[in-house]
């Protein structure tokens, strides 16, 4: 299933996007679109979830932020999220690139994180390196 294509275009707008943070490691992303693009996330629970402050299935809360100088310098030193294949070792940037880089589904990976055990002959984990891209204690 290709999420990009199911992420309806009218959820950001040209020229009128919102940039949205992560509470919980305060990475922030410059739409709702590259959001879901990137982490996966079906584009009616992450709406959702910053609608309502409801956590996304990885268990983060969301926010919109305003564009001003401040969040620009944020967004250059922000802590940086990946998905550990611990069987492997290979860190992804996102849920979608884990699984194609592993051959399986984002929903296999993210069972293998939410209850950790062993999907599909792998462990995940999830990382979070700092802005030299040392890892950092883990969040979860």
């Amino acid at each position: 299933m290709n999420v990009k294509s199911k992420v309806p275009d009218y959820i950001t707008g040209i020229g009128n996007s919102k940039r949205i943070e992560c509470i919980e490691t305060g990475v922030i992303y410059p739409s709702i679109k590259s959001a879901i693009e990137d982490l996966g996330f079906p584009p009616v629970e992450f709406t959702l979830a910053l609608k309502y402050g409801l956590p996304t299935s990885d268990g983060n809360h969301w926010k919109q932020v305003k564009k001003n100088s401040e969040t620009a310098a944020k967004m250059k030193n922000t802590i940086q999220k990946k998905y550990k294949c611990i069987t492997s070792g290979r860190l992804y940037n996102s849920y979608k690139e884990a699984a194609e880089g592993e051959y399986m589904s984002i929903g296999s990976i993210r069972v293998s994180i939410t209850e950790n055990k062993e999907c599909c002959g792998t462990r995940w984990e999830i990382v979070y390196l700092d802005e030299n891209g040392q890892e950092i204690e883990n969040k979860n």
